[in-house]
């Protein structure tokens, strides 16, 4: 907070400093051409009198009298110079020429020249940097020699001497004042900022050491509360993270214990069985019971990959004919006497080849172990999406178990699921897969009198008309 506050004030008040800088160089600038524009006026009646009476001198003595004479009365040394050495631009030239005295300055000091003839130029100066100026109504002519400085007393010189030092204290005064008016507006201001950007780090070092439930305040509409909301979506996100990966632990365990227990059973069968045909078959069991276990770590293995971005990110045109010819096919070789109607109607979906094998042979192996007798496999075009739809002849999902199917390891009949076969992650995967592509999937009713399957990608592009 403390840099924050500083940085903020730090650049307030550098930018206050060079606008009262800019401000001051202006003011001065133009001031001073205001200044020079009237002494110039004040000057021009005195110096055509002065060229005057050196036009009737008539010897180099003459004029040196009247240039001291004139010297006496103004703070200011006066001299004759040669019109040509002056360095004059064309204007200024062409002023002099028309009798108008010109001032100018040469390095910081101010000069005024006048026209005495074609060949010399009367020379004034350097001026003062504080010559007095008559007052518009006071009328022309030089400055008295009442109006010059005290001797003890020297002109000023810039903005840092004389009357003028003390107005340049006083902007610096008045420039400081505001800054800490500022400084102390700032501070008000960062101060609320400071203590939700402090409390928001105390939800998070306590999200940090375990307490997943605590979340942030956001308070009004800004950037802080803008930044809480995302930390509360974040904390949400991890605590449901957490919660399935310790339900899925939990369920794992109990997943495995159930074959590992078996195992250890049929081995111990197998080595105290005195019979070799006998033993043959306890190990027959056991290969059994360890294809189980492999089904299950695959399953898990598959569940887990798909909780993060898929393998393959190359995406396919995958014909749904065909896809629906291969499920059929292993269906046919799962069980015998089940039948199997496909229908793809010439849709195509847009995704991994892979993955989509994998949730619609999950979808319809899970059809075929519940149906009685028949599983169809169709599909349909929606407005935006094209629906694989599986449908059997079996007891149906209850309206109220059709989202609790999609957890892991879930079974609405775990005796009559164990003797089906299956570990319980074939429709957890199938959702997983779904997300992957932008899709869903949901259970209906089927027309079949059990339960249907929809499993909605989103529809290509362009996709050829059904037939």
């Amino acid at each position: 907070m403390k840099r924050q506050f500083l940085r903020v004030y730090l650049g307030i008040a550098g930018v206050l400093l060079a606008a009262a800088l800019a401000t001051l160089f202006v003011v001065e600038r133009e001031v001073g051409k205001a200044v020079d524009q009237r002494l110039e006026d004040s000057l021009a009646p005195w110096v055509n009198r002065l060229r005057t009476r050196l036009r009737r001198a008539e010897t180099r003595e003459e004029r040196t009298r009247v240039l001291d004479r004139a010297a006496e009365s103004v703070p200011f040394a006066i001299r004759l110079q040669p019109l040509g050495e002056l360095t004059l631009n064309e204007a200024l030239r062409a002023r002099l020429a028309e009798g108008e005295p010109v001032l100018i300055r040469i390095d910081g000091d101010r000069v005024v020249y006048g026209q005495v003839d074609d060949s010399l130029a009367l020379v004034m100066g350097p001026l003062p940097r504080q010559i007095p100026v008559p007052p518009r109504g006071r009328g022309p002519g030089p400055p008295r020699l009442e109006d010059r400085p005290d001797p003890h007393h020297p002109y000023d010189h810039g903005m840092f001497g004389g009357d003028r030092f003390q107005g340049t204290l006083l902007m610096f005064g008045v420039l400081l004042a505001i800054l800490m008016v500022i400084g102390a507006a700032v501070y008000l201001l960062l101060r609320p900022f400071e203590r939700r950007i402090l409390a928001l780090a105390e939800v998070a070092r306590r999200f940090g050491d375990g307490e997943l439930e605590v979340r942030a305040s956001t308070g009004r509409a800004d950037a802080i509360a803008a930044l809480a909301s995302a930390f509360n979506q974040m904390a949400d996100r991890i605590a449901g993270l957490i919660a399935q990966q310790r339900e899925l632990m939990r369920a794992v365990s109990h997943e495995l214990r159930t074959p590992l227990a078996r195992l250890f059973f049929l081995v111990d069968d197998a080595q105290s069985a005195t019979d070799a045909h006998q033993r043959d078959e306890y190990l027959q069991r056991v290969e059994g019971s360890l294809q189980d276990l492999n089904a299950l770590v695959e399953e898990l293995l598959t569940f887990v990959r798909l909780e993060g971005a898929p393998e393959d990110t190359a995406a396919a045109c995958v014909v749904v004919d065909d896809l629906y010819a291969e499920v059929a096919g292993v269906l046919a070789d799962l069980r015998a006497g089940l039948t199997v109607t496909a229908a793809g109607n010439g849709l195509t979906v847009q995704g991994q080849p892979r993955l989509l094998r994998r949730a619609v042979l999950n979808l319809a192996t899970n059809a075929a172990r519940h149906a009685r007798s028949q599983v169809r496999l169709t599909a349909c075009r929606e407005p935006d999406a094209v629906c694989l739809l599986v449908d059997d002849d079996g007891p149906g999902v209850p309206e109220a178990a059709r989202q609790r199917v999609f957890e892991p390891f879930f079974r609405l009949d775990e005796a009559r699921s164990a003797d089906l076969g299956g570990v319980g992650l074939g429709l957890s995967i199938v959702q997983r897969v779904a997300a992957c592509h932008g899709g869903s999937v949901r259970i209906e009713t089927s027309p079949l009198g059990g339960a249907r399957f929809v499993f909605s990608l989103p529809a290509p592009a362009a996709a050829p008309a059904s037939s």
